[in-house]
């Protein structure tokens, strides 16, 4: 395969219009705490970046340090869901667990370690923490990974979580990464195979778990930048899986990969499919190697002690929280004279415009930030079941 035929198309927003997108979240000495309710719960999706020992990206990444400042945020919300913590070697994981469960979160779930005499030398790195009782759990293998990915044993794990009786089904993940900022193809078709292996196993949880009024998350770090993703497929069509199932997602030789990760998740749209944040928010916020402008007027990276030189201002957004609403569940749907539904004493659903990035920023003498990415939040409301005549007006 040829590189030099792999090419980016730049964003339709004006580099001026980029420059007002960035430093969207002031610097802050304090971190800004959630008022807690019992009629809302937060969810958050985070790449903790808690590599193995020995591993970083320069200096120091202050592992240990980054772990203690993190718990001290927990107490913000209900339901953490956390990429890169990974578990071989390394014992900052279980303190951090063990951290969170004093803090409330007596709940969680671990992708598993990889089998016995496989090549993967890590797990998947992923862990759900939760307030409310996991019910059920599964973990779904992705086939392969490439480049240093394929030492960690990548897919996506599932929780059930009861919430007052009522069902949130979070599904989270840590994609095939293109590193270095260098568009390599190789990454593209590995990520559009891993996304298309995530929808099996969705539909698997989904026919097994899922029951019609439940709410379904899909978040984490997806590593497909929505800020600059259309790519020119020249060379790489055969390769491409995703296009053999869905050929209206190439358009005049070039894909467009958010549009395309959309689609495979919902399954080319059959399903409803929202990006909370962006729903919230009016555009894609940078989540990854992000800048801010400084005192002088001029872009500067706004974190240098986790993120590596070649990702200085690249403002990737990878990190997304996704609802889905399965075609058989949606509101209008329900079965009026389902007696189970009808003695629900509340529901539950995402709370409008209340999806936001949480940057942790923390003052402390070593590091800026708790990771190289930032984190992204959503609220999720436990409100009263509606009535007979406001279910009958929706049919």
């Amino acid at each position: 395969m040829e590189k030099d035929k792999f090419t980016l198309i730049p964003l339709v927003d004006s580099e001026s219009n980029m420059h007002m997108q960035l430093n969207t979240y002031p610097r802050s000495d304090a971190i800004i705490t959630i008022p807690e309710t019992k009629n809302e719960i937060n969810l958050l999706t985070y790449n903790i970046f808690l590599r193995p020992p020995l591993i970083k990206t320069n200096k120091n990444d202050h592992k240990n340090s980054r772990v203690e400042e993190f718990i001290k945020t927990v107490h913000n919300f209900d339901i953490i869901c956390l990429q890169e913590a990974f578990g071989l070697w390394n014992k900052r994981k279980q303190k951090l667990v063990k951290m969170a469960q004093k803090q409330g979160f007596v709940y969680f779930k671990e992708c598993p370690n990889p089998p016995m005499f496989s090549t993967y030398p890590l797990d998947g790195g992923l862990i759900t923490l939760s307030r409310y009782p996991i019910v059920d759990s599964e973990f779904g293998h992705y086939p392969y990974s490439i480049l240093a990915d394929s030492a960690a044993y990548k897919g996506v794990l599932y929780t059930k979580i009861n919430v007052n009786d009522n069902f949130l089904h979070v599904f989270t993940t840590h994609t095939q990464a293109t590193h270095g900022n260098k568009f390599d193809p190789e990454t593209f078709i590995t990520r559009g195979d891993q996304l298309l292996s995530f929808r099996q196993f969705l539909d698997k949880m989904m026919a097994k778990y899922y029951t019609k009024g439940d709410v379904v998350i899909l978040c984490g770090d997806f590593n497909v930048n929505a800020r600059q993703p259309n790519f020119s497929l020249s060379g790489i069509e055969e390769d491409y899986v995703p296009l053999k199932l869905y050929p209206s997602l190439a358009q005049d030789g070039y894909c467009n990969e958010y549009e395309n990760m959309k689609a495979i998740l919902s399954r080319n749209n059959e399903d409803q499919i929202t990006d909370l944040v962006y729903e919230s928010l009016g555009f894609f916020p940078p989540t990854f190697g992000v800048s801010r402008i400084g005192k002088d007027g001029r872009e500067e990276p706004d974190e240098v002690i986790l993120t590596h030189a070649v990702d200085y201002c690249t403002n990737l957004c990878l990190d997304y929280i996704f609802q889905l609403t399965p075609k058989f569940g949606r509101k209008k749907e329900f079965e009026l004279s389902d007696s189970k539904t009808l003695k629900k004493s509340s529901i539950l659903r995402v709370k409008p415009k209340s999806s936001r990035v949480e940057p942790f920023y923390v003052k402390h003498p070593k590091v800026t930030q708790l990771s190289d990415h930032l984190g992204l939040a959503t609220t999720i409301e436990i409100v009263p079941f509606p009535e007979m005549e406001q279910l009958k007006s929706d049919r």
